[in-house]
């Protein structure tokens, strides 16, 4: 290692890591840069996230604070779960179209998280290729990955390590810019990070912070980090109080996940040792694949290990997380009971990954060295590794399954050749093969790491949509989309689509407000409602989306949809009364239909119940809806939109009282005559939640600054809490 420093400079082998984490991410996202995908995950990617960034990036654009979407199922707050207003990469949303932008952020943000935990390792001293292969074992364990491959879930991934390397450079040098630094990535975690995740996330951190607590100076070492992570988590008040209230009216909590993330014990077992499944199809289970080799140089990290060392005891303390999932699946496969059947638990295991990275990176230092039992337990998961093979081919699972687990016994077995294993460079090649074979091909293995990998399902059309080329093949519906918005001046539309035969958000990059829709949670009321017309199957289990059953023309008519989009080209429709053809409208692979019971998303009820259009949109933007009507004596004004606190009708400039239409629409009663009505959004949560993230934020910089008074030394020397444990 000295030669190699006297060999070339510094500047040089700085940037070393960062080329070797920048070839990583060509090799894994191969399919982006040789045949013209976009890093876009095809389900949640494509139909959350971007679709929700780019109305953010509109927002900002036009000079305002994002607080509605309008076009997802009848209106909805902008954070839904899935969209965060004030996330680090909608920059990127800014300046590129949302295809290139999604995949700079995914990129660049595996690029991040290879250097961060590459980084974390070296600090804890392993060398270059122990912490390699940590690093692989980190990134491609398929929690991790599959995390990755997600908007919000990355960011998780990315932060963990590189707070963690800060806080251990503050415990080391004492020096509180390192301080500094902590507090702003515990504040960017929070702005960055989805509830869930975030919430493991911070289970991480603390899990750092216990394990590296002081003998001496441990209250202040306490007060010190309990004080920033309460207060940088504090500061996110401005996301989750909106949130928290959008669940609240939500289905979510009413409906369980049977049948949708129920992998069941010995499915979990199997995909862990094998990326299969021995009965059916486990939704999550494919997302813990760790496969024979991450064992065996786990267990070889912990054949010679000191107890009181960090790398040890994070692993032990992390140990909970599995320990509580596998009790979970096994409770539930044995009894039917699941302890938290409703929280994504699976998402934790990054945490623990990071203890599993280390603990291989100790292996392989154990290995290379020939220190510990090493060479027993690299014979006994060797032959465990061949066992699995012969019983995935017994089982007749698939043949990538088989062919990973018999590369991987034959390279654990490699090293047990004399010759090899007192040949460094062979028996790094064996363990670097064994890595591979064990987590790295399934990472290449489109159809059983996850449904939905990365680059998986998300196919380009390579023909060009202006202004969009190499887009995913729904993008090429775009354009036709565009049109079915637009009035026949070329006008945004006011009314609403209906999609029949599939779920599609990207309606919305062409601005279309679209019901039903997929969405991370739906309003109870809007749900119900739309349920009582038979418009949308009634379901129990929490799916993400919701189809539309029964193209009814008048009911839907009552929501605001003009249009139909038939995705399965049904002749059906054409024997519906209520609906017409739009050849004019239509393409080669969809059918649009016209519905004759469409009134406007805005109407007039009067008080027998007959519907009338009498209503000019003057303003339709997100947070503020002007109508001019010519009403009736008592006559209803409804609008088509979601009747949700925060909503305040105005009439003639004076504030009114609504009342609910159909149990989820927005209405008032008018006299008789022409009124101007005004339907203004300004949430109170929100403005609670701005108004406490900026104490949280002004308290934070004072508890920082209280650590820069001068102090005596002996003063100063108890505050710093610094842990002496590596």
């Amino acid at each position: 290692m000295e030669k190699i420093k006297s060999r070339y400079p510094s500047w040089f082998l700085n940037l070393l890591p960062i080329f070797g984490c920048v070839v990583f991410v060509v090799v894994i996202y191969y399919p982006v840069f040789l045949t013209g995908r976009w890093a876009v995950n095809g389900s949640d990617a494509l139909n959350l996230h971007l679709p929700g960034n780019y109305a953010v990036a509109r927002a900002f654009l036009q000079g305002r604070i994002p607080l509605w979407n309008p076009h997802f199922n009848l209106g909805q707050p902008v954070i839904d779960g899935s969209t965060i207003i004030f996330h680090p990469a909608m920059f990127l949303y800014l300046i590129f179209n949302p295809w290139l932008a999604h995949t700079v952020e995914i990129l660049s943000g595996l690029v991040l998280s290879c250097l961060g935990v590459w980084y974390f390792l070296r600090q804890q001293g392993f060398e270059v290729f122990a912490a390699v292969i940590g690093s692989l074992v980190y990134i491609l364990s398929g929690p991790v990955f599959f995390l990755h491959s997600y908007h919000l879930g990355f960011m998780a991934i990315l932060l963990l390590p590189w707070t963690i390397w800060v806080f251990h450079q503050h415990d080391r040098t004492g020096h509180n810019g390192w301080l500094w630094i902590a507090a702003a990535l515990c504040v960017l975690s929070v702005y960055s990070t989805d509830p869930d995740t975030l919430f493991y996330l911070y289970l991480g951190l603390i899990i750092d912070r216990l394990v590296c607590l002081p003998k001496t100076g441990w209250i202040a070492y306490l007060t010190k980090w309990t004080g920033i992570l309460c207060l940088a988590g504090l500061a996110g008040a401005a996301l989750y109080l909106p949130l928290y209230e959008w669940l609240t009216y939500s289905s979510r909590f009413s409906k369980t996940y049977a049948g949708v993330l129920n992998p069941g014990f010995l499915n979990f077992t199997a995909a862990v040792f094998t990326n299969q499944w021995l009965k059916s199809w486990p939704y999550d289970a494919v997302y813990f694949y760790l496969g024979p080799a991450v064992f065996w140089l786990s267990f070889c990290g912990l054949a010679r290990i000191d107890k009181k060392s960090y790398v040890f005891r994070y692993f032990l303390y992390s140990l909970i997380i599995p320990i509580f999932y596998l009790l979970n699946r096994l409770l539930e496969s044995q009894s039917r009971l699941s302890l938290f059947d409703a929280l994504d638990i699976w998402r934790s295991m990054f945490v623990f990954c990071l203890g599993l990275g280390m603990l291989a990176a100790a292996g392989v230092r154990n290995i290379l060295k020939g220190e510990g039992i090493w060479e027993k337990l690299t014979l006994s998961s060797g032959l465990a590794a061949l066992l699995l093979a012969g019983l995935a081919m017994r089982y007749r699972m698939d043949s990538k399954t088989c062919f990973i687990l018999l590369i991987a016994s034959a390279a654990i077995l490699f090293i047990m050749f004399p010759r090899i294993r007192k040949n460094k460079l062979l028996a790094g090649t064996g363990i670097f093969i064994s890595i591979v074979a064990t987590i790295g091909v399934v990472v290449f293995n489109r159809t059983t790491l996850v449904p939905s990998c990365a680059w998986n399902s998300a196919v380009l059309d390579l023909t060009n949509q202006p202004p969009y080329t190499k887009c995913h093949t729904f993008t090429k519906n775009l354009e036709f989309y565009r049109k079915l918005g637009e009035t026949e001046e070329g006008r945004p539309g006011h009314w609403r689509v209906s999609l029949l035969g599939g779920t599609d958000n990207l309606t919305a990059v062409a601005g279309l407000k679209t019901l039903p829709n997929y969405s991370p949670c739906y309003n109870r009321a809007a749900e119900e409602a739309l349920s009582v017309d038979d418009l949308v199957p009634v379901s129990n289990t929490h799916p993400y989306w919701m189809e539309l059953k029964n193209p009814k023309s008048r009911e839907l008519g009552i929501y605001g949809v003009r249009f139909l989009v038939d995705l399965s080209n049904r002749q059906s429709l054409a024997g519906d009364a209520g609906w017409l053809e739009r050849q004019d409208l239509s393409w080669p692979d969809h059918r649009v239909w016209e519905s004759k019971y469409y009134l406007g998303r805005a109407y007039l009820v009067s008080q027998t119940g007959k519907a009338r259009s009498d209503v000019e949109f003057l303003e339709d933007r997100p947070e503020l809806v002007s109508l001019r009507v010519n009403a009736r004596e008592g006559e209803r004004l409804v609008l088509a939109d979601l009747d949700y606190p925060g909503w305040q009708a105005f009439v003639d400039n004076q504030p009114v009282d609504t009342e609910r239409y159909r149990g989820c629409l927005k209405s008032v009663i008018l006299s008789a005559g022409q009124h101007a009505v005004i339907w203004k959004y300004s949430s109170k949560i929100q403005q609670i939640g701005f108004f406490t993230s900026a104490c949280a934020l002004l308290l934070l910089l004072g508890f920082l600054g209280i650590w820069h008074l001068p102090l005596s030394r002996t003063r100063a020397s108890k505050l710093a809490g610094t842990s002496k444990l590596k």
